[in-house]
């Protein structure tokens, strides 16, 4: 295990783990984050289908901000969420595919 932040990101390439709804990793390359990027709030809240709800969640954040009964609750709660902190928020259908994209400033 990396003993610091530096140390994970300099030990190579770091790929997702996170379980999709059909029970397979995700597999995606994660990018290194700027000193910039960290300092700024302003990042991707996503609305994904999780379990037999919705989650509204930062992108590559290990918990979920809200979990929802429906699609347009969680939307609701990403647009309140995302004017708040000045993110963009995406939203996705059940199959994993893009449904919108729109950048709310803070």
């Amino acid at each position: 295990m990396p003993s610091s932040f530096q140390d994970f990101y300099e030990s190579g390439p770091r790929y997702c783990t996170n379980l999709m709804r059909d029970g397979l990793r995700c597999n995606h390359q994660m990018t290194k984050r700027s000193d910039a990027q960290d300092s700024v709030m302003a990042e991707q809240l996503q609305v994904i289908a999780y379990r037999e709800g919705w989650d509204v969640i930062y992108e590559g954040a290990r918990y979920a901000e809200s979990h929802h009964a429906t699609r347009e609750e969680a939307i609701a709660a990403g647009i309140a969420k995302a004017c708040c902190d000045g993110a963009t928020l995406v939203t996705f259908d059940r199959t994993g595919r893009i449904a919108s994209r729109k950048r709310y400033p803070a």
